[in-house]
């Protein structure tokens, strides 16, 4: 068995779909949604959708083994493929496309909240550590690294959203499905969408670093507390004269884009 991630609830949820062949890459993706982790676990139980959830304040569920099969990436689901999936504040019955990429509900900022963001980054630096997936942009949608949903989406951009699409392989059978939403790619991968500064996966290689350092540790179970949090002693020569609120500044800089 591979490890779990130790930040998360262990809810275990649906049936057992055999190997996945991996894990290997993650894909981060939002879920139309406004309820929690218990109540996605629900939807879970019935899709074998996920293998994890992120609540608005930066809670984590797991549902099933990051080496088990989980419904969430159609061409990635045998091949190593982890899919989390986000709270995202729109209701499903009313939510459209649009809503997805520009916010709206409980969410008009169509961004994921900064406990979220960090949760995210914690999340990947547990696989680089512990899964061997780098916390890097995935090349294309066969490679060890980070995705969003729209890494294996072809034609996102015809909704007048961001394409970052690499292929392959499709991650869903709706070639037009903007999910997570241009807000919150750009978090993940960066104002420059290459995974680098101002992204949630360069923050993560960060806290990996001081992970393995013996610095400090993954954020326990439960809301994200941001002071504590962006407060974690950090590894990198670009990083080590800086002070906690110096960090927390520039990361929540970048993560709000």
């Amino acid at each position: 068995m591979v490890a779990r991630y130790p930040g998360a609830f262990w809810h275990p949820a649906g049936t057992d779909q055999g190997s996945n062949g991996g894990p290997s890459m993650v894909s981060t993706h939002g879920a139309i949604t406004t309820g929690g982790g218990v109540a996605i676990g629900g939807w879970v139980s019935q899709s074998n959708a996920c293998h994890g959830f992120v609540e608005r304040n930066g809670a984590a569920y797991q549902y099933k083994d990051f080496d088990r099969v989980a419904y969430g990436m159609l061409d990635g689901n045998y091949k190593g493929g982890i899919t989390w999936e986000t709270w995202d504040g729109l209701r499903v019955a009313v939510a459209t496309k649009r809503d997805v990429n520009v916010g709206n509900h409980d969410r008009p900022e169509g961004t994921w909240t900064d406990q979220q963001c960090e949760r995210l980054a914690d999340i990947a630096a547990f696989d680089q550590n512990e899964l061997g997936i780098p916390a890097v942009k995935m090349g294309g949608t066969r490679d060890r690294g980070h995705g969003v949903h729209g890494t294996g989406i072809p034609n996102r951009e015809t909704m007048q959203g961001i394409s970052v699409y690499r292929g392959p392989d499709r991650w869903s059978t709706d070639n037009t499905k903007p999910c997570p939403g241009d807000k919150r790619i750009k978090q993940y991968f960066g104002p420059n969408l290459d995974g680098g500064d101002g992204s949630i996966l360069a923050r993560a290689r960060v806290i990996a670093a001081g992970v393995r350092a013996g610095r400090f540790g993954y954020l326990p179970v439960g809301d994200v507390d941001l002071r504590s949090a962006l407060a974690r002693g950090v590894s990198g020569d670009e990083f080590d004269r800086a002070t906690p609120e110096d960090i927390r500044q520039a990361v929540l800089a970048g993560l709000r884009g």
